[in-house]
């Protein structure tokens, strides 16, 4: 079990402090026995200050646009921290530069990405206000139905059937349908998109490092795994680390193609080693079937329907080897496989990890409300209730972003989440060759990801989702942008 502390804390000052660690945890693959414990210490505090100076170098940019817009704004004026604030809040670049900030630290630290994120809201709000105007066409009826379905959770407070602050609470774990326009709005400037992409490639860069750092060293550097102690996840649970990575090799694919000389070398080794950490160095599963489903899109995309054949050949041959060589992997292939013999085989029993026994009884519980739900934030209570005096696992949501929204607000719940992912897959028909390819690899990734996960609920789920197909999708509100050629 991981016990240990991180091996870096940052004081007021925003210095780094190295810890002294206990003996590691476990041995790492090539570093066993290792006792020289400073050299990945003194590593991992030089990532830790790269990722500081990364963010801080952000928010200097901005800052730095603030002083232009201030200086112009207050010649006539005094610098009171009133006309300071003012000047930040109407700044045209600083909501591209906070959502870059955004984008960066995604795959690192959840609470500096949700104060960046507060500080992005009001930002783009003072600056690109989205009109009644901006909803109605392409990827604004997309905004219009995200904003839509928020709304409906908010008036599925009106009849939930659990406690009201359950309710709340729910509600603002959707907040991210309300950052989507936002984003788009923002990355409508060409000049974001790429940078935003390359931040949140830079960020997984990082997590990817502190991951293999962790394996080879031994010594814990990331959060407490306690059913799976073998993950070498650093900042996110296991199922959002290989989705991140999942997506992060599938863009720096992206990157490959329009590189030259070793950048593109350099690209293909960052590709490799993040399938290698997706599939031996974590286990979940949830991002094999991501993984896969990319590298076909990909493969497509270069090759026609020849890719898929050779997708196909490429998985399939990988994934036996994979069994062999890795008990682990082989692990994960045999869980799902008992889950649906204990499910719906001839003698139904307990699984280790019940999704099915979730989805068929969340199933039956929408049929009793099928048109309206049961309210915002009500299926904990609602199943909790259902499995009263039963040997079931309670669950505070079914693994399933579709069947969650469903279960909260009926039907038009469910439907209203499938629309937006058809509506992007539609939008990105008509989006220049880079941003298409975006678009269509996070409607891929998110929408399998959502069928056994309820990923928008979470806070970095959501963010990732929102974040870059906003990115994508920002290309359809540029001024003067035409059709696209076919991607060759």
């Amino acid at each position: 079990m991981r016990t240990q502390p991180r091996p870096f804390a940052v004081d007021g000052l925003g210095n780094i402090r190295v810890r002294e660690l206990a003996v590691p945890r476990r041995g790492g693959p090539l570093l066993t026995g290792f006792e020289n414990r400073d050299i990945p210490l003194r590593v991992c505090s030089f990532l830790f200050d790269f990722w500081l100076k990364i963010t801080m170098s952000l928010a200097h940019s901005a800052g730095s646009c603030l002083s232009q817009a201030e200086s112009c704004q207050s010649r006539s004026s005094s610098s009171s921290w009133t006309s300071r604030l003012r000047a930040a809040l109407i700044s045209p670049a600083l909501p591209g530069w906070l959502a870059v900030a955004v984008g960066f630290n995604i795959p690192l630290s959840t609470s500096v990405m949700e104060v960046l994120t507060g500080f992005f809201v009001l930002a783009a709000l003072a600056w690109r206000r989205p009109t009644p105007a901006t909803l109605w066409s392409g990827a604004k009826s997309t905004l219009l139905i995200s904003t839509g379905l928020f709304l409906a959770m908010l008036v599925g407070l009106s009849w939930t059937s659990a406690p009201l602050k359950d309710g709340i609470r729910c509600l603002l774990k959707y907040r991210e349908l309300l950052l989507l326009p936002l984003f788009t709005q923002v990355f409508a400037e060409a000049r974001w998109r790429r940078l935003a992409v390359r931040g949140f490639l830079a960020g997984c860069g990082i997590l990817l490092t502190l991951s293999y750092l962790e394996w080879i060293t031994g010594f814990d550097l990331g959060i407490t795994q306690v059913r799976f102690p073998n993950d070498h996840v650093i900042f996110k649970d296991r199922i959002i680390h290989n989705l991140l990575m999942s997506l992060f090799a599938y863009l720096a694919a992206l990157e490959w193609e329009r590189s030259t000389g070793a950048i593109r070398w350099g690209w293909l080794a960052a590709i490799g080693l993040a399938v290698f950490n997706m599939t031996f160095l974590v286990q979940g599963r949830t991002g094999y079937l991501a993984f896969g489903a990319l590298l076909t899109l990909w493969s497509m995309r270069r090759f026609g329907w020849r890719g898929l054949l050779l997708t196909a050949v490429v998985l399939v041959s990988g994934a036996v080897v994979a069994c062999k060589v890795s008990a682990v992997v082989h692990s994960r292939f045999l869980l799902t496989w008992n889950q649906i013999q204990n499910q719906f085989g001839s003698h139904q029993q307990h699984s280790d990890d019940p999704r099915m026994e979730f989805y068929v009884n969340t199933l039956q519980l929408i049929a009793r409300h099928p048109w309206v739900g049961t309210g915002t934030g009500s299926f904990e209570t609602e199943y909790t209730a259902y499995i009263e005096g039963r040997d079931l696992l309670s669950v505070s949501e079914p693994h399933n972003e579709f069947l969650h929204l469903t279960f909260q607000l009926g039907l038009l719940g469910g439907l209203a989440w499938l629309a937006l992912l058809v509506n992007h897959w539609r939008l990105s028909r008509s989006l220049p060759a880079w941003e298409r390819a975006v678009l269509q690899g996070v409607v891929l990734c998110i929408g399998l990801g959502t069928l056994f996960n309820s990923l928008i609920l979470s806070v970095t789920g959501g963010v990732v989702w929102s974040f870059l197909a906003g990115v994508a999708a920002g290309a359809s509100l540029e001024e003067g942008s035409a059709e696209p050629a076919r991607i060759e």
